[in-house]
């Protein structure tokens, strides 16, 4: 069991050299080892040959995924996570996810206690975005997310309502899917170069999710903001509307 911490703090360098650490005796076979590596067994210096993970690779591509998978280890990749990257073929692209903060740590119910939204009402929120709905029991956020959340809290206590909240959300949902696929897109056409390993990939991408991350928050926040001073720009709020004490539906106007 992995000692707690925290909320927001990092592991520490030894603790992720300890979820590799095998606690099973060192004497056992080739089999043994393979099946140690491919349940997310922690050990100390995993054996990747014996895990199965540089099958069928020539020995310049065996070099560059051992590396791969030494840089993933050191940036604190478990062995279910690896072995899952292996098998769906996407281990180049496992330390751009885990860098856009792709580890999760908490359930949603962990997250809706830390940060005081209801957790129905959480789900409803995630479902409405588009984002794939994981198993109560399963960590699948980070401390970003509970921080996101505490957001949501915030926004809701201010008095917006919650069936307006998941109406945003569901039109958020309908275009941020395809703005993310036009920007993996890009990074594609962009970054990948004739004769790449998998490791010169990894590298490369993982370096630019860590530089853009930032930078496409800030200007999606920027794009809202316009759209919203646009918006109000828009809308006519007449004087029975004020004293009805409701806006209902409005007529937009040329700007």
């Amino acid at each position: 069991m992995r000692a707690q911490r925290e909320p927001g703090a990092a592991a520490h360098p030894r603790h992720r050299a300890h979820e590799w650490r095998d606690a099973a005796p060192r004497r056992r076979g080739r089999g043994a080892r393979r099946r140690s590596l491919l349940s997310g067994d922690a050990v100390a210096h995993p054996d990747w040959e014996a895990a199965g993970f540089l099958e069928g690779l020539s020995e310049p591509e065996r070099r560059a995924r051992v590396q791969l998978l030494d840089d993933l280890v050191a940036q604190g990749a478990t062995g279910d996570e690896i072995r899952r990257a292996v098998t769906e073929g996407r281990l180049a692209l496992l330390p751009a996810e885990l860098a856009l903060g792709g580890r999760g740590a908490y359930t949603l119910a962990e997250v809706a206690r830390r940060s005081g939204v209801d957790e129905t009402l959480l789900r409803s929120y995630i479902a409405a975005l588009g984002l794939t709905m994981p198993r109560e029991d399963l960590p699948v956020a980070g401390d970003d997310d509970v921080e996101a959340a505490r957001v949501l809290a915030r926004v809701i206590e201010a008095g917006i309502p919650a069936d307006g909240l998941i109406e945003a959300a569901r039109i958020s949902g309908q275009w941020l899917p395809a703005l993310a696929q036009a920007v993996v897109r890009m990074a594609g056409e962009t970054f990948l170069h004739p004769g790449d390993t998998e490791l010169d990939v990894a590298r490369r991408y993982r370096a630019v999710a860590e530089e853009l991350r930032p930078l496409l928050g800030g200007m999606l926040d920027n794009h809202l903001t316009q759209h919203l001073r646009q918006a109000i720009r828009s809308e006519v709020l007449s004087h029975a509307q004020v004293a009805a004490g409701g806006v209902g539906a409005t007529e937009p106007v040329a700007i």
